[in-house]
């Protein structure tokens, strides 16, 4: 017996089974798109999740009968189903996820909370497995019991606050500075699907024992999805987060009294740059990863007609109706520290276009990484960003 998730505009979940029986289970619909199967351990029931309008959903069907059996709604990235014949799911909750779990066919759901970043759930002999990282500790393999057991905190850092824009207000995860803060950076994070949780990060433990404050603010888009800002429509691309996220680094300056630094993941970086560009007097240093910023180059990726890799055709198809990209061309104040990190190998924000952006741009300390994609993941790519980056606190602190 086997499933099989068919590609193409229109996808279909198909059931065979040894009898030679192919059955469809699941067909695409404008409301719900399947996006991944999967089998229990005796195959008596197969995990379809689904990508709705509002997010995801796990359906359980029963592979004797094809059956709907079950639906979990509000799930995030990672669904299984475990010995027993359970489902275990894991949503998208802020600031800690939630362990779904409930029987195949149908029933109460258990919502227990976790202070981890699950990346993905298994089974082995001993149990349930979670791969996953926590506030202090790099990723690792974790029985599932153990995150469970141990709760969630409500007093644990980082601390968990909102910040107020003109559009509506968005969430903030600030990480103390292991010492007397020396200064503040905001983390803009990438997606605009992404969000910010507490787990053990690289780049945050570099920055914070260096001194710094770190604030890791939610992209407006996210914060539209979940109904608590503007809600993003075709034609606002950039323009309305850039506002939000420039309202949110000034009050952040405002309350901290110190000069921001801005840190900028893929989306984020675009943000990034054009907030900089808003506020020279609030933001003195700008660190870019993976980041296309210049409008002139969104433009050229709508024009040259080629496949863009996941969504980004699709968010860039609706963010320009008219494909013609409306943003003015941001300037870079000659007062801010830039650096910018880049794999060569991007292929969602082509290096060509940074490497020649990096070039027109005075001042810039350009990092290539040597066949990297978008997200750094090689051991040394992500020891050449960690210098980079702390090459980059050295110059905006002007020390050598």
């Amino acid at each position: 017996m086997s499933a099989v998730l068919t590609a193409g505009s229109a996808p279909a979940v198909l059931l065979h089974s040894g009898r030679g029986e192919l059955r469809t289970l699941m067909e695409a619909s404008p409301t719900r798109r399947p996006v991944e199967v999967g089998l229990c351990s005796d195959g008596c029931h197969l995990l379809t999740v689904v990508r709705t309008v509002e997010g995801r959903e796990a359906h359980v069907f029963d592979t004797a009968t094809g059956e709907l059996t079950g639906v979990l709604p509000g799930i995030g990235r990672i669904a299984v189903l475990l010995k027993g014949c359970r489902l275990v799911a894991v949503d998208d909750a802020w600031p800690h996820p939630n362990v779904l779990e409930t029987p195949c066919t149908g029933g109460p759901v258990l919502n227990r909370p976790v202070r981890a970043s699950i990346l993905g759930l298994f089974e082995d002999s001993t149990g349930p497995m979670a791969h996953c990282t926590r506030p202090g500790h790099p990723p690792a393999l974790v029985p599932l019991a153990r995150l469970l057991n141990a709760g969630v905190d409500a007093d644990s850092q980082p601390r968990h606050h909102t910040v107020n824009t003109r559009w509506g207000t968005l969430r903030v995860l600030t990480v103390p500075a292991a010492t007397e803060p020396v200064g503040d950076v905001v983390m803009l994070h990438g997606g605009p699907y992404g969000v910010w949780i507490p787990r053990w990060d690289p780049q945050v433990e570099l920055l914070t024992r260096q001194g710094y404050q770190v604030h890791q603010l939610e992209a407006p888009y996210t914060a539209s999805l979940r109904r608590a800002h503007t809600r993003f429509v075709p034609g606002d691309f950039g323009v309305k987060d850039v506002e939000s996220v420039s309202d949110a680094v000034a009050e952040l300056a405002a309350v901290t009294r110190r000069p921001m630094l801005l840190f900028g993941f893929s989306y984020g970086g675009l943000l990034a740059a054009r907030t900089a560009a808003r506020l020279p007097d609030e933001v003195t240093g700008l660190f870019l990863m993976s980041a296309i910023w210049r409008s002139a180059d969104l433009q050229r990726l709508i024009d040259d007609g080629r496949p863009v890799p996941g969504d980004l055709r699709a968010f860039l198809m609706h963010a320009f109706p008219d494909r013609h990209v409306g943003l003015p061309e941001v300037e870079l104040p000659p007062t801010v520290t830039v650096a910018v990190v880049h794999g060569t190998r991007d292929t969602v924000a082509p290096f060509a276009l940074v490497e020649a952006a990096c070039a027109a741009t005075p001042g810039v300390a350009f990092t290539p990484l040597t066949d990297e994609d978008h997200i750094p993941r090689r051991g040394s790519s992500v020891v050449s960003a960690l210098y980079a980056l702390h090459t980059w606190l050295q110059h905006c602190e002007g020390t050598p």
